[in-house]
């Protein structure tokens, strides 16, 4: 997951071209180290239906997720999340048959090698490609 834009009433963008992992048939693992309603660290959410709110936006894109807490301060530590998140794998298993890929109305191409003609923490890769990224995904149309 991306550290921008992935609060509640976020995005939550990917920092990869995962529908291009998807279309060559590979399954994308997501690490969601989101803060939940029990971090102390940083800001987190609210409560925990903002926490199951998050999780289910972050696993719905038919990728693989594991749940981590980044610093091992108990993030996760709540049954209820932990409950939420099962049923979100057992929906996951009940759909896997009928998960269609990802067909989005915007093609971004990416180029894994133009990042080597650009400054580190230049103007284009420090502000311009995360904008982009975090617009495309405000829109509302599928990207990919």
């Amino acid at each position: 997951m991306s550290y921008l834009d992935r609060s509640a009433g976020g995005g939550g963008f990917f920092m990869a071209a995962v529908d291009s992992v998807k279309l060559h048939g590979k399954l994308w693992i997501v690490e969601d180290d989101t803060r939940t309603h029990l971090s102390t660290s940083e800001p987190g959410l609210a409560d925990l239906r903002e926490t199951a709110g998050l999780h289910a936006r972050n696993f719905a894109r038919g990728d693989g997720a594991w749940w981590m807490d980044l610093y091992g301060q108990g993030w996760l530590k709540d049954e209820a999340i932990w409950r939420h998140l099962g049923k979100l794998g057992d929906f996951y298993q009940k759909s896997m048959d009928r998960l269609e890929p990802c067909r989005p109305e915007i093609a971004v191409i990416v180029d894994e090698r133009s990042s080597l003609g650009m400054s580190p923490g230049g103007a284009v890769e420090r502000l311009n490609l995360p904008i982009f990224r975090t617009k495309c995904y405000q829109i509302g149309t599928p990207a990919g």
